[in-house]
Order: C-alpha cells, then structure tokens, then sequence
C-alpha cells in the first residue's frame, strides 16, 4: 500500500523556499523600482507637450495593471494555496516578508493607477472616519523597505473625526509617507513624525513631518502642479497633486511648510463633520 506523501515541509525544503522567496523579494523591489523610473521617464520626455505628455501618461494605466497587478494576485494566491498545503511554513518569516513586497507594489500601482486616471472621488463612499485609527493602520500596512525604515515613523496626537473614502485617506498618507522617506533615507538620525491635531482654527489637522533638509520656499508652490517632481528619482510628479485633488474633493486641502537644513511638513486640513444621525463608520473604526 503506497504511503501517502507527507504534506510537511522539510527543513532543506524550507531552506530552499526561503532562498527562492529572498531572490523573488529582491526582484519584486528591483522591478517597483523600474516601474516607476520608466513612468518618470516617460514624464520627462512627453514634458514639451501638454496634450502628449497627458495621453502617454494614461496610457500607461492599463500596462500597469496587466505587467504588475496581474502577477502578483496570481503569485499572492499561489503562496497562500501553499501555506494551506504545507502546514509548516506558516508564519514563515520570509513569506511574510514577500506578502509584504508585494503588497507594497500593489500599492504603488494603485495610487499611480488613481492619479493618472484622476479618479473621482464616490462622496456616496464617505464614511465617518477616527482619525488616528486611520493613521496607525496605513503606517502599519505602508511597504517600507525593511524595519530599520519603519521604525523611523512615529505617530503621535489627539483624535478626531471626519468624513472621507477610506481608500483615499490611505493612499494621501502613503504618498505622504512616501516621499517623507525618501527626503531621509540618506540621514541615519532622520525621523517622521505624523501628528494629529483637533480642531485647529476650525479645522481638523493630519501633519507628516520630516527631518529631512528641506524645501525651498520658492518651489513650494510648484509641488502641487501636475508633473512637477522636484529631480525625485523615479518620481512622476502625479503623487501630490492626487492628494490636493483628493483633499479638495472631501472639502479640505494640503499645504507644505518647510524650513531648508530643518524639516518639511505636509499639513492635511479637514472640515469639522457635522454630526447626524445615520453616518456608517468604516470597517475596523471606533463607533461613538
């Protein structure tokens, strides 16, 4: 009578999937990376036409979609299918740590899907929102690249309320977190500091400072203009307009102060919601 095989993976198995998920995150980085260097090349080609350089953007949406989602939900489910299979490599460190790169790049080509396409934003969709749930969650899920990055992110302040998509929020505070990472990726003491603040002159504040050195006050007001990416490698210039686009929609908005050699800020500023019966909370939120 034949045995039937066993389902538990051996250690040398277990070494060899780990192996193969270490190359299999590296080059789920390496191509993120080169996703996003050739869109911000093709930005910096098409920028002598307007009309051009919209429409080579665009049509970059669908490519995005097929050459990176695709595969990776496809991959996603393969790992998970295994787990299920081979009971062992549960919890695995490296498979955790490839879900993660892939989630990362997903979430990289959901927010350059939204702002390419600027997406409308469903007011139907709005939901009231705590704040500082919001906040922990997206830099609990934000993709750093490993935990040394991470625990350069702090949150801190006092919670509040507003009325917003859930999705959005997120990817304004991946943006946000985002380009905070890059300004202090070559300082070993640099930090990011979100900050909420209630009721401030009437408005509910999101701040995401960094200690990174800084922006000049001349180009501050260019930061928002479409395309405008301040030499950020692999940068599309689409991130932070998305986010003042964004803001406006909910009926808020997005400014920048920065001090050069000090640090940058990014103030999210919403309405105060007016409370009234029948407001949904969004899944994983407090209810009052």
């Amino acid at each position: 009578m034949l045995k039937e095989p066993s389902l538990e993976a051996s250690p040398q198995i277990t070494a060899s999937l780990a192996d193969a998920g270490e190359r299999f995150v590296a080059d789920i980085a390496k191509q993120t990376d080169i996703l996003m260097d050739t869109v911000g090349a093709l930005i910096v080609k098409a920028q002598a036409n307007e009309k051009q350089r919209t429409e080579s953007i665009k049509s970059l949406a669908g490519s995005i979609a097929h050459e990176l989602c695709n595969p990776l939900f496809q991959i996603h489910g393969s790992l998970s299918l295994l787990e299920q299979q081979v009971p062992s490599l549960n919890n695995n460190a490296q498979l955790e740590e490839t879900y993660r790169l892939i989630n990362g790049a997903l979430q990289v080509a959901d927010i350059t899907l939204d702002a390419v396409l600027e997406k409308p934003i469903d007011r139907d969709s709005f939901k009231l929102l705590c704040a500082k749930d919001m906040v922990v969650q997206a830099v609990m899920d934000y993709a750093y690249r490993d935990r040394a990055q991470a625990q350069k992110v702090s949150v801190k302040g006092e919670d509040f309320k507003l009325m917003a998509e859930p999705v959005v929020v997120k990817h304004m505070l991946y943006n946000l977190l985002q380009n905070a990472l890059y300004a202090i990726k070559t300082l070993p003491d640099g930090e990011i500091v979100i900050s909420l603040m209630a009721n401030v002159n009437g408005v509910n504040q999101i701040e995401v400072r960094d200690t990174g050195p800084g922006i000049a006050a001349d180009i501050i007001p260019k930061l928002f203009d479409s395309f405008y990416t301040l030499g950020k490698q692999g940068g599309t210039g689409l991130g932070l307009p998305y986010c003042k686009r964004s803001m406006h929609a909910l009926g808020g908005d997005i400014d920048c102060h920065s001090e050069l050699g000090r640090y940058t800020a990014f103030v999210l500023s919403f309405p105060v919601p007016s409370f009234s019966a029948g407001l949904s909370t969004a899944p994983g939120t407090r209810k009052t």
